[in-house]
């Protein structure tokens, strides 16, 4: 089963089901970024569905034939009063349910730790293997988008063009980005650390990233002050810092820098 890529009407794509992001994630290390917010909390640091692609993305995985594009202007609308009522009812519900397991595992460390005999330290391993990882799950599927195609063809999708890449710049990126995902690294977004990617030798989830990678074009000059800023900036965050090209005649470019001097 292909994945379901949903282009906006601002040429951004997403995908909005759960299950495609996991097999996205899980089985070809693509990673995207989540763009959404829970409705019923106003100020939260955790984000949630749609996850937003890069173009590098959403080439790979149409040109692999790992997911199909669709365009999504009349499809993904807000939900209606009633659909929205019973997405908060249920996700008020997980979060009563979460915060009374937080209370009663509150309760029984607070009696281990006031010597009562009937709570003992196999309690509370054992109460912390039962309810680790807490998970909080929402009724979303009456959203439309989780309907196939084939499931629902009232839904009306329409196929979408894509046409990325197109400038010189963006066809070396994406020859970087293939080559790096071929040596088996998951790739994200860079910009917030002064990259194009962040490089992580594992699943993002467990692993921190370890390098940051700039993709530059194969005849760019590259003069001394830049590649010390580059090596500080890599430094100062715990990173090496890769400058990646790539070239018809030399193919796949990488040199990485690291400081090495007295801070």
């Amino acid at each position: 089963m292909r994945i379901s890529l949903f282009q906006s009407a601002n040429g951004q794509v997403r995908i909005w089901k759960a299950e495609d992001i996991i097999k996205a994630r899980k089985d070809y290390r693509i990673i995207g970024s989540f763009i959404g917010n829970l409705p019923t909390i106003s100020c939260q640091k955790t984000l949630s569905l749609p996850l937003l692609l890069m173009p590098e993305e959403v080439t790979f995985l149409l040109e692999r034939g790992w997911a199909h594009l669709y365009y999504d202007q009349e499809i993904h609308h807000d939900p209606d009063e009633h659909q929205l009522q019973s997405f908060n009812q249920d996700f008020d519900l997980q979060m009563q349910a979460y915060q009374q397991t937080r209370l009663e595992k509150s309760q029984l460390i607070k009696r281990f730790k006031q010597k009562d005999p009937s709570v003992t330290k196999d309690d509370i391993t054992s109460f912390q293997e039962r309810t680790h990882p807490t998970k909080i799950y929402t009724s979303s599927h009456f959203l439309p988008w989780n309907d196939s195609p084939d499931k629902n063809p009232s839904l009306n999708h329409h196929d979408a063009d894509w046409s990325w890449p197109q400038s010189p710049l963006d066809h070396v990126r994406y020859k970087v980005f293939q080559n790096l995902w071929e040596h088996g690294y998951y790739i994200s977004r860079g910009s917030k650390f002064g990259g194009d990617y962040l490089l992580y030798t594992g699943d993002p989830s467990v692993f921190h990233s370890s390098f940051i990678a700039l993709t530059v074009m194969p005849d760019q000059d590259i003069t001394s002050l830049d590649i010390v800023a580059f090596g500080r900036l890599g430094t100062s965050v715990k990173k090496e810092f890769a400058l990646c090209s790539w070239s018809e005649e030399d193919g796949f470019l990488c040199r990485c820098i690291s400081w090495a001097g007295p801070s």
